[in-house]
């Protein structure tokens, strides 16, 4: 350029001297190298093991006037900028809205890059979306332990690449979702956010699910534009967020050599030590626009290795691809030489040999990451004697991968070793070369021949004299620096086998067992199981009326023991049971969470929901007033009778009148409800103390007194229950009978003892009561009695039950499998289990002396077919739990808000009244969807609400169960529409697996509460009501859990009546089992503590 400045001084009038002066006071930079990294400066102690900090993870930035949006170049994860808000004026739902990322190339008149979205996560949780409607989130899903928080309906998420009219999984504008109808504040046509990646989140306020205010977001961002060269020359290029540098002046040649180079794959070692290949350098991350636009060109040109130039001459801002490839642009030498060479001595202090390469890790949602590299183990042969520790950091914003990192830290370490930079000044010929040429220099006195240097700066100088010439700053070059290196995959650690005491891996959800709500002091047990890692020495127990809690909102229940050795407890073991006392009643969620010394564990998720309903009461009156009725105020169906009833109110007073307001009650729920047959039982703790229950009840054999008959359950000794007729409890009496007087016999009246609040025992002559059989058949009563007072006492004689087991090991493909019944057997009351599972009626066929099955059996299955018979002991009438609609001719139609207990059969004779000689009617036809009967004779002297009774005559023989089949899917309860169920006559099976009724209820006519959503096929057994108004066969069953290694099990069973279920499945007599009596025995032992053994028995009289 000296040929322009000179001339233009003379022609203003400046010559001789003056000029001279001028002239050598005028100088410029041709061309430099702006941005290079870690090249060495002028030796100071100044960058002495420089650090640069962590930058940590890209967090969610709440409002604020000065915030600036982040650009995103290839894939990352950003936590948006929250930018607007607005609220339903019924203060339920809120939406947010976050600013994600700049859409480039939108300032060039190109077309602007494409935006997509890949997960989104809400604090720390996956977002799951719906198939259908892309915006609602159905779930969210945590990736440590496996399982999905379920908030279907109070979560949408509306994503935009570019603008509020452009959504992405929607067909909706961010204008209308913010213009709805209840929000207190409106988006307008004027809110476009234009050139902006943007989402909307809504929530829907729900404390239940800890939907109350706003979590963490991360959202994962890509943007098509990734390549080194075109992330250069969008942001140089950018106005709105770069540089602000005219297209025209960049060098577009430079970055398309910076792609080519970039793109070119490479191959490296993967973490399972295979070979793979990737390109050489692909940005994905962002630009921190609050940062100095220099600074962000470093960024740039430190992830992808590259330099930064600017030639003045040209006007050019252009990059230098560093490449093991080169031309030699000149040889410095003697001949082009005009001055010395001035050379920056080398300082080790100041010549890092250890490099802490920071980066997102895109395997952990853009976490940043970091691994440190030793020259000393990397090239050994670059360090010198004595070399001290140097350590040096950068951080790769745009490199979210461990190669990637590797790879660029190995150059970058290796060049910093190349650190010998000098200067020379050499004639005009120098004024062609430009930064980043390659040049060679010759010089013997330092014994250089053609040694390699690369030009960062050439400044352009005039002499005194008028010359030309150019000042050159050269650093050292070495091509090997840019080889393609041996990297290897970032591989997890191997693990040591020593637990980490702060991690503890998967939390088991606790489980609820062994609920006594009507004991002393009502109490249930929680079961904690370790974590799947880490050291436990005991858990704590938590619960909260929320299935996700915040930590206000945790109760702490209690801890487990500590082993008494002081070890810690291995993994995944099942701890000694929590048992809790004091819990209030209410639906509760139980959470555990492992403890140590060191550190805490997180909670676990929350159990099933526990329902505690505990019934011991302290009471200050003296009596105790009990009504009944069917809903939770006592306003439906309010009574004095228990009968059929579904809940129980107490009121506490001075007086021994009940009453006749539902609402001087307070009203617990029967669980089982009443029944027919079925009272509530109560028993006095000292003090005005009850517990209270429901059970079947009679009067005690010898005393008269009304007590459970349960006997598994309630102690006779100590509780009591209370008969129809009375309302009344006194709370300073004792309950039970402790006294035993022996048997009635013909000889002696029946004596009714009663215990009085002073302690003594009044024994009092009582009228001879039905106070029901004993559990098997021994001996022929007499059907009347005379008592010693001339009375004639009634005694029942009960029904025979009768039933015979067989069991079959099946040949290849039988069928048919024959039995012995007597010719009182009614064909189809039997059960037939296959490898201990009931099967459906359409599997078999029932005959009086043979099942034949449907499809073949195969080879050694166990087939197991239980038969019954019942033989009525008198004439009775059972009650159908039918009444009169109306009567026309021979069709009489029932009253639809009761249906039937038990199948109605063709040619069975009904009455309509128990006394004297009732008129007997043969049934014709029925039809449930109708509600009518049709007789085979015309139905006279029937009016409206007239019980329908099914008549059995003395000796004949009945049916002892009705069997309903229904298929359910995805149910939580389910309610028969043709028949009712009979609450505590009913053996419930759940695809051929028998369910104990701790795990389900009925209430009302609805099956439910079963601990999961039900599918399959439900198959309900009802038995039906024998002659002393218990279910037929007087069936017990007892329900225990399996104890670890132990074989023997001790239950009151009737010889040849006795069945087994453990976890639901029929176990096989003598294949299983042995039994004993009074007891069975394993074949093998659980090795558990969970398994529920399921024990049955029958009051058996003989065979089927």
């Amino acid at each position: 350029m000296s040929f322009v400045i000179l001339p233009a001084l003379a022609e203003i009038g400046i010559t001789g001297l003056a000029a001279d002066i001028i002239a050598f006071g005028i100088q410029m930079v041709a061309s430099s190298i702006i941005s290079k990294i870690f090249a060495p400066d002028t030796p100071n102690q100044s960058n002495l093991n420089a650090q640069q900090p962590n930058p940590g993870n890209r967090q969610q930035i709440p409002p604020a006037g000065d915030n600036k949006i982040p650009v995103v170049y290839g894939s990352a994860y950003v936590g948006g900028i929250i930018t607007d808000l607005t609220i339903s004026d019924d203060n339920q739902d809120i939406y947010w809205v976050f600013a994600l990322s700049e859409v480039t190339n939108t300032e060039t008149g190109g077309t602007p890059d494409t935006f997509t979205f890949g997960n989104v996560y809400w604090g720390g949780k996956r977002c799951i979306f719906d198939g259908t409607d892309l915006t609602k989130v159905t779930g969210l899903y945590d990736e440590s332990t496996g399982e999905t928080q379920d908030i279907s309906g109070y979560m949408n998420i509306y994503l935009y690449k570019n603008g509020s009219n452009q959504p992405s999984n929607s067909s909706q504008t961010a204008i209308s979702v913010l213009s709805a109808s209840n929000l207190i504040y409106k988006w307008n046509s004027s809110k476009l956010m234009s050139n902006c990646a943007f989402a909307i989140i809504h929530l829907k306020y729900n404390s239940d699910r800890n939907l109350t205010g706003l979590n963490q977001t991360r959202f994962q961002l890509t943007n098509s534009r990734h390549a080194p060269g075109d992330c250069f020359l969008d942001y140089l290029s950018s106005t709105r967020y770069g540089a602000a540098i005219p297209v025209a002046n960049i060098d577009s040649g430079s970055l398309a050599t910076l792609n080519i180079y970039s793109n070119a794959s490479f191959t490296y070692t993967n973490y399972s030590g295979g070979t793979s290949t990737q390109p050489r350098f692909t940005f994905n991350g962002t630009l921190d626009t609050n940062l100095k636009i220099m600074q962000n060109i470093q960024n740039l040109a430190d992830c992808c290795d590259c330099l930064v130039k600017y030639n003045e001459i040209t006007g050019l801002w252009g990059v230098i691809t560093q490449t093991p490839t080169y031309t030699v642009a000149m040889d410095i030498n003697n001949s082009n030489m005009i001055g010395a060479i001035t050379v920056s001595p080398i300082d080790l202090n100041n010549s890092f040999n250890i490099i802490e390469a920071k980066f997102p890790d895109g395997t952990a949602k853009d976490s940043f990451n970091s691994a440190s590299f030793d020259l000393a183990v990397i090239n050994p042969s670059l360090l010198f004697a004595n070399e001290p520790v140097n350590k040096q950091s950068v951080n790769l914003y745009l490199v979210n991968n461990s190669v990637q990192a590797q790879y660029l830290a190995n150059r970058m370490l290796e060049a910093a070793r190349e650190d010998l930079q000098i200067q020379v000044d050499i004639n005009y010929i120098g004024l062609e070369l430009e930064a980043g040429d390659i040049v060679t220099v010759t010089n013997a006195n330092y014994g250089w021949t053609a040694k390699l240097f690369r030009i960062s700066k050439v400044i352009e100088k005039f002499s005194d004299d008028g010359k030309v010439f150019a000042t050159l700053y050269l650093m050292e070059y070495n091509p090997a620096v840019y080889d393609d290196k041996n990297i290897t995959e970032f591989t997890p650690s191997p693990n040591t086998g020593i637990g980490s005491p702060i991690t503890f891996g998967t939390i088991p959800v606790p489980v609820i067992v062994n609920p006594y709500p009507s004991i002393t002091n009502p109490a249930f047990s929680v079961r904690v199981t370790t974590s799947s890692a880490g050291i436990t020495q005991y858990a704590e127990v938590w619960y909260s009326a929320y299935q996700y809690p915040t930590p206000s909102q945790l109760i702490f229940a209690g801890t487990t023991e500590i082993q008494s050795n002081g070890n810690p407890y291995t993994i995944n073991y099942t701890m000694p049971d929590v048992q809790l006392f004091n819990i209030p009643a209410g639906d509760w969620y139980f959470f555990s969470r492992m403890v140590n010394s060191i550190a805490s564990s997180d909670y676990s998720l929350a159990s099933t929901k526990f329902v505690w309903r505990p019934t011991t009461f302290q009471y200050s009156s003296r009596y105790l007033a009990v009504a009944y009725a069917d809903d939770i105020t006592g306003a439906t169906n309010f009574s004095f009778n228990p009968a059929n009833r579904l809940y129980y109110g107490l009121a506490n007073q001075d007086s021994t009148t009940a009453p006749s307001s539902a609402s001087s009650y307070k009203w617990y729920l029967a669980d089982p409800a009443f029944g027919t047959n079925k009272y509530l039982a109560y028993t006095n703790r000292t003090g005005r103390k009850f517990s209270f229950d429901t059970d079947f009840a009679g009067y005690a054999a010898g005393t008269a007194a009304f007590v459970p008959t349960t006997t598994s359950q309630f102690d006779f000794r100590i509780w009591s229950a209370l008969p129809n007729g009375t309302n009344i409890i006194d709370l300073d009496q004792a309950t039970g009978q402790i006294i035993k007087t022996g048997t009635t016999t013909t000889g002696t009246g029946q004596v009714k003892i009663v215990n009085t609040i002073d302690g003594q025992v009044v024994a009092a002559l009582d009228q001879f009561l039905d106070f029901g059989g004993p559990t098997t058949f021994t001996t022929t009563p007499s059907s009347i009695t005379v008592d010693i007072y001339g009375r004639v006492v009634g005694f029942s004689l009960p029904d025979n039950f009768y039933m015979t087991i067989d069991d079959f090991v099946a040949t290849s493909g039988q069928t048919v499998f024959s039995v012995t019944r007597a010719g009182s057997y009614i064909v189809g009351q039997c059960l037939v289990f296959q490898n201990g599972l009931l099967l459906d009626q359409a599997d078999f066929t029932d005959a009086s002396s043979s099942v034949t099955l449907t499809t073949g059996a195969t080879l050694n299955d166990n087939i197991t077919i239980i038969s019954m018979r019942a033989i009525s002991s008198n004439n009775y009438y059972d009650n159908t739990h039918l009444n009169v609609l109306t009567v026309a001719g021979a069709v009489v139609t029932w009253n639809g808000a009761n249906m039937p207990y038990q199948i109605i059969n063709v040619g069975d004779i009904m009455t309509f009244t128990t006394s004297g000689s009732p008129t007997q009617y043969t049934v014709s036809s029925v039809n449930y969807s109708t509600q009518q009967i049709t007789f085979t004779t015309t139905v006279t002297g029937v009016v409206t609400g007239t019980p329908i009774y099914k008549f059995r005559s003395a000796g004949s023989s009945y049916q002892v169960f009705s069997r309903y089949e229904t298929t359910l899917t995805n149910a939580s309860s389910y309610e028969p529409t043709d028949w009712d169920f009979q609450s505590g006559y009913e053996l419930p099976f759940l695809n051929g697996a028998v369910l104990p009724d701790q795990d389900y209820d009925i209430v009302g006519n609805t099956f439910t509460h079963t601990p999961n959503i039900a599918t399959g096929k439900l198959t309900i057994i009802q038995f039906s009501g024998n002659n002393l108004t218990t279910p037929t066969g007087t069936p017990v069953n007892v329900v225990t859990y399996s104890v670890a290694n132990q074989t023997g099990y001790a239950f009151v069973f009737t010889t040849g009546a006795l069945s087994v279920y453990a976890n639901g499945t029929r176990l096989i007599d003598n294949v299983d089992y042995t039994p004993a009596t009074n007891s069975y025995t394993l074949t093998t032992a659980y090795t558990d503590s969970t398994t529920i053994l399921q024990q049955q028995s029958f009051a058996r009289t003989g065979s089927a």
